[in-house]
This record gives C-alpha cells, structure tokens and sequence, in this order.
C-alpha cells in the first residue's frame, strides 16, 4: 500500500473521531506530496467547514471539483456549505449539478430544497 494511501486512511480515521487537527495535519501531508489529491482536497475542505472557516473550505472543495468535477458528492458538499453561509443561489447551482451527475441524491434534493426556502421560493422547495 502506498504512503498516500496509508496517510489518507489515517487521515480519514482522525476525521471520523472528529480529531480535526490531525485530519487537517494528514490532508495537508498529502498535498504536500500531491497537490491534486482530490479525496486530501475535499476532507480537508470539510475539515475547514467543521471548524468555521467556510472560505476555505469553499477553496479547496474548488480544487476537488477541478480534479473531479463529475463527483456528485462534491458538489452536493460545496452546496451545503453555500447554505450554511446563506448563499443560496449558488447552494442551488451545486444541487443541481450534483443532481444533473447522480439523480438518486436525496442530500441534494433536500438542500436544494432549503436554498429555495431561504430565498423564499417556496413554490420550488
């Protein structure tokens, strides 16, 4: 197994024991060795949304998208934290695409929900 690998699982086991520091501290390992590792990017970004920096982690959910931009994961995450910071149009935006990838997405289909009720579209939630 890879370093990369063995890293990235850390990293993720950190994550799931909400250790942010040492998640943030693997990802960041791992860019360090690959800047285009689109799963280090995108943990990373919701390291940072975890930890109130949501520009952030609207930056490197970004960078994913740019590694991966037919993932729909992405985009539905880089939706919520749109919502989160009640920017709803672009919440939207991301819902939709994640949904134009994968239909079956209920996340989607809910945020996308809330980003309407938060413009007060409630004819489209």
């Amino acid at each position: 197994m890879s370093d990369l690998v063995t890293t990235f699982q850390a990293a993720a086991s950190a994550f799931r024991e909400r250790n942010w520091i040492e998640a943030e501290a693997l990802c960041r390992q791992i860019l360090t060795a690959d800047s285009r590792h689109a799963d280090a990017l995108h943990m990373l970004a919701l390291v940072c949304s975890e930890t109130d920096r949501p520009d952030d982690a609207v930056t490197y959910l970004r960078e994913a998208i740019a590694q991966q931009p037919e993932n729909p994961a992405l985009w539905v995450n880089l939706g919520i934290i749109y919502r989160e910071t009640e920017q709803f149009a672009q919440t939207i935006e991301c819902e939709l695409q994640a949904i134009r990838l994968r239909d079956e997405l209920p996340e989607a289909y809910y945020n996308l929900s809330l980003a309407y009720h938060g413009l007060g579209q409630f004819e489209n939630a």
